[in-house]
């Protein structure tokens, strides 16, 4: 009996031995894994390409020990490296264009770096600044290499590293709006209306830059031959923001581009009731009275000798925007006194008007400005 127990001891002494040796193997396997990535970085700053990519192969092949393993596969360490190493595939690949490379880690590998450094922020505290740190040396290259990609008009391409910059933001719990707003531009360079007011929307419903962003979204939706939809997300954005004359200035913006004259009236009239100071909104209002006022003098201009009284009457409509025009570019120039193209409008609605005097003070005015 005695002897039975002394192997029993021996056998569970031997299995702690054994089990030890099995986890602290894996541990050098992750350590590994952690050495080969820091000779990854020191070769690749020297410049030495084929020495960084034979290290990075061999740090994957470690990681990939260790993320297979129970011992170690939700170590905060290995999901740094994990993170840290699948993510730097792209990079490796991207400065030095190794499409072989890159396939290496397969068409979820980015997902899986993103998923690793999620999962290594949220089961320890031990490597947050480190997983930040990466994150934001990858999020700065994408950047860079995307404002290249949007320069040289590659906005499919763009958009995928927008898309993974806010990814790489969401692994430490993050949201990466400008991306998600670039995003947007992007695709609405591509003519890509839907994907871009989808972007827009995101932005909107996390109060980026509101209500500036309605304008895009109701101007994508109308390219994407969505009016009607356009129409009713601009009214729920008006009952929302109700006394917010930024948002009636950008929609009558949006209306003087879509040519639709009476609603670009209606909501630059408000914009300023609301803000008779809002001094781009009376530029905007007072600019688009006198584009109104000129149209009509040109269409009138064109019509036969024999149209003398609908040539009067559109004249005489002319001259009542012409002093509409007035007053909007007036309030202007008050606060903003040496803008030249606004005193050339004031002194051609007045030589208009026939006030001459008037005409010749904002003449005057303008010539003084070099």
């Amino acid at each position: 009996m005695k002897h039975m127990k002394n192997n029993i001891n021996w056998l569970i002494a031997a299995g702690f031995v054994l089990i030890s040796g099995a986890a602290s193997a894996q541990k050098s396997v992750e350590t590994s894994a952690a050495l080969e990535f820091r000779n990854y970085k020191d070769k690749l700053m020297r410049q030495d390409m084929d020495g960084a990519k034979k290290s990075l192969e061999k740090a994957k092949g470690f990681i990939d020990q260790a993320a297979a393993h129970a011992d170690t596969k939700d170590s905060p360490k290995t999901l740094y490296y994990k993170g840290e190493i699948y993510s730097n595939y792209l990079i490796f690949g991207m400065q030095s264009m190794d499409t072989v490379l890159m396939k290496q880690i397969g068409d979820d590998g980015l997902d899986q770096a993103v998923a690793a450094y999620k999962r290594g922020y949220e089961v320890s505290d031990k490597f947050d600044d480190d997983i930040k740190q990466g994150i934001g040396e990858k999020k700065m290259f994408l950047y860079q290499f995307t404002e290249m990609l949007f320069t040289n008009k590659m906005y499919a391409e763009a958009i995928e590293l927008y898309d993974l910059q806010v990814d790489f933001s969401s692994a430490i719990n993050e949201i990466d709006t400008s991306s998600i707003y670039n995003a947007g531009i992007c695709a609405e360079n591509a003519s890509l209306w839907e994907k871009a007011s989808d972007y827009y929307k995101r932005c909107a419903d996390l109060n980026y830059r509101v209500p500036e962003i309605y304008k895009k979204i109701a101007i994508t939706l109308i390219n994407a031959g969505k009016n009607e939809e356009a129409t009713t997300f601009l009214q729920k954005a008006v009952e929302k923001f109700p006394n917010d004359e930024y948002l009636y200035f950008y929609i009558g913006t949006m209306y003087i581009d879509l040519k639709d004259e009476a609603k670009a009236t209606e909501n630059l009239e408000k914009a300023v009731q609301l803000n008779p100071k809002f001094n781009e909104a009376q530029y905007q209002l007072g600019k688009h009275y006198l584009d109104i006022a000129s149209r009509l003098r040109d269409e009138a201009a064109q019509l036969d000798v024999k149209e003398q009284k609908k040539y009067d009457a559109m004249i005489a409509q002319s001259l009542e925007f012409y002093k509409k025009a007035a007053g909007p570019l007036e309030a202007y120039v008050a606060a903003v006194p040496n803008e030249k193209a606004v005193l050339i409008s004031l002194y051609q609605i007045h030589k208009a008007l026939k006030n001459t005097e008037k005409a010749l003070e904002y003449k005057k005015r303008a010539d003084e400005i070099r």
